[in-house]
C-alpha cells in the first residue's frame, strides 16, 4: 500500500519545480519506509505504515481510556472527512477546522475530551485526489446535535472551497469496557 501511494504522488503532474522536489522528496522517504526491514519508519503523516504503527500506538490509550469513562459520560466515534487535491493543503484545513469546531459554545458544553487520529487515504471516484479524514472517540457530557455538527463542519471546510462530511455514532454502553452503571 506504501509503495502504490508513493507511485500514485509520484504520478501528480506538477509543473512548479520547488513543489516537484518536495513530492519527489516524500516519494523517496515513503519508498524507503516500505522497503526497511530493520524496523525504521519515516513517520511521515501520509505513509501507510507509519499511520498504522501509530494507530496501534493510539489503541492502547483508548482502551485505557475506555475503561476510565465516567458513568454518566457517553461515548461517541467522530469522523470528519475533507476531500482535497493538495495533501497538505487539505491536512491542514482538517486540523485547523476541527480546532475551530472545538471553540463552538455547543462543542464545549457536551464534550468533554477525546483522542483521535489522521488518516489519509487516495480518494475512489468523486472529483478529488485524497480522502482525508480524523477519527476520533469522544467523551460526551450532553447530547451532540448530529445535524448541526454536519452543518458547521461542512461550512468550515467549504469556506475552503472542499467537500467535507461528518459522522458521530454513539457506542452503546454494552461496548464500554468495565461499565459501571450497567445503562444500555
Amino acid at each position: 500500500m506504501t509503495i502504490a501511494l508513493a507511485e500514485r504522488f509520484a504520478g501528480i503532474p506538477i509543473e512548479d519545480p520547488a513543489r516537484r522536489a518536495r513530492v519527489d522528496s516524500v516519494v523517496r522517504r515513503l519508498i524507503e519506509c516500505a522497503e526497511n526491514q530493520k524496523g525504521r519508519r519515516c513517520d511521515h503523516f501520509a505513509c501507510p505504515r507509519c499511520q498504522a504503527r501509530s494507530a496501534k500506538l493510539r489503541r492502547r490509550d483508548v482502551e485505557r481510556m475506555l475503561v476510565e469513562t465516567p458513568p454518566g459520560d457517553k461515548v461517541g466515534h467522530l469522523t470528519l472527512t475533507v476531500g482535497a487535491d493538495d495533501l497538505e493543503d487539505g491536512r491542514l484545513v482538517l486540523v485547523r477546522g476541527f480546532a475551530r469546531l472545538r471553540l463552538r459554545r455547543w462543542w464545549t458544553a457536551a464534550v468533554r475530551g477525546g483522542i483521535g487520529q489522521i488518516e489519509i487515504l487516495p480518494a475512489r471516484g468523486g472529483a478529488r485526489r485524497w480522502n482525508i479524514h480524523l477519527h476520533v472517540v469522544v467523551w460526551i457530557l450532553g447530547s451532540v446535535d448530529r445535524a448541526r455538527l454536519r452543518s458547521e463542519w461542512c461550512a468550515i471546510v467549504a469556506g475552503h472551497d472542499l467537500p467535507g462530511s461528518s459522522n458521530l455514532i454513539i457506542v452503546p454502553r454494552r461496548f464500554v469496557p468495565n461499565d459501571r452503571d450497567g445503562e444500555a
